[in-house]
C-alpha cells in the first residue's frame, strides 16, 4: 500500500461558476467506490470493470498508478489509471472515469495528469486506446493533441491506439 503521495496538481475549471478539481494518487479506501463508479451505465459501454480484487492488485503494482480527481465542493468525482511503460518516460493512460454527476471536468483532469505524467513520472509519452464509438472522448484526445498511431478490430468494435509526446514547457501550460 502507498503512504507516500508522488505529487499534488491543481487547477481552476469553468464549470458553470469557477470550481477547483485536485488531482492526487488515490488512496487504498477509495478502491471499492473506483468499482462502483465503474458499474454506472455511462461506463459500462466503454470500459471492462474490474472486481475490488482485481483493483487491489493492481494498486498494490508499482508500475501502475491510480489518481483521484477531486472536485472541492462534493470530493470524489473520478479517477485516472496510468500504467509506467517498460521504456523510461512511456505511459499508457489506460482510464478515465468521471462520476454520472460530475461529467464536464475530464479535458481538465487529463490536462493535469499530463502535467503529473511531465513533472512527477519524467515522461515523455503518453499512449492511449479507445473505442471509435466513443465520440466524446475521441474528440477530446484530439482536441488535447493526442494522434492516432494504430487501430485493431476488437469484435464489432475498432480499437484506435492515439499517443501524444509531451514537450518541456507542456508541463508549465505554455
Amino acid at each position: 500500500m502507498r503512504s507516500e503521495n508522488r505529487s499534488t496538481h491543481r487547477t481552476q475549471l469553468l464549470y458553470g461558476e469557477t470550481s477547483l478539481i485536485t488531482l492526487r494518487e488515490s488512496k487504498y479506501e477509495e478502491l471499492a467506490t473506483i468499482v462502483e463508479m465503474e458499474k454506472q451505465s455511462h461506463a459500462m459501454e466503454y470500459i471492462h470493470g474490474a472486481s475490488l480484487e482485481e483493483h487491489e492488485s493492481n494498486f498494490a503494482n508499482r508500475n501502475i498508478i491510480y489518481l483521484t480527481i477531486v472536485k472541492a465542493d462534493v470530493g470524489l468525482a473520478g479517477f485516472l489509471v496510468l500504467v509506467l511503460g517498460e521504456e523510461r518516460g512511456d505511459v499508457e493512460f489506460r482510464r478515465i472515469l468521471i462520476d454520472e454527476n460530475h461529467k464536464g471536468i475530464g479535458q481538465a483532469a487529463i490536462q493535469q495528469m499530463e502535467m503529473y505524467c511531465k513533472t512527477a513520472l519524467g515522461a515523455k509519452r503518453i499512449w492511449l486506446d479507445v473505442y471509435d464509438d466513443n465520440e466524446v472522448a475521441v474528440h477530446i484526445y484530439q482536441k488535447l493533441g493526442y494522434r492516432q498511431f494504430k487501430m485493431e478490430r476488437h469484435g464489432e468494435r475498432n480499437l484506435h491506439f492515439y499517443e501524444k509526446a509531451l514537450k518541456k514547457n507542456d508541463a508549465d501550460g505554455s
